[in-house]
């Protein structure tokens, strides 16, 4: 979802608040939000979503 806040909890630090943006690099990702802006505005926001799978 985009704009959605994830927390990020160590031990040692406070809890902390991050956006996507925060958390992944335009320059690396830049494209895909750019492709997921154009369907949403097309199909509407709530029926675009991102699944990825990261494997080792």
């Amino acid at each position: 979802m985009l704009g959605q806040r994830e927390i990020i909890r160590s031990p040692s630090e406070p809890e902390t608040l991050l956006t996507r943006r925060q958390m992944v690099r335009d320059e690396e990702w830049g494209d895909v939000w750019s492709v997921m802006t154009v369907l949403a505005k097309r199909h509407g926001a709530e029926n675009v979503r991102l699944v990825v799978w990261f494997d080792n």
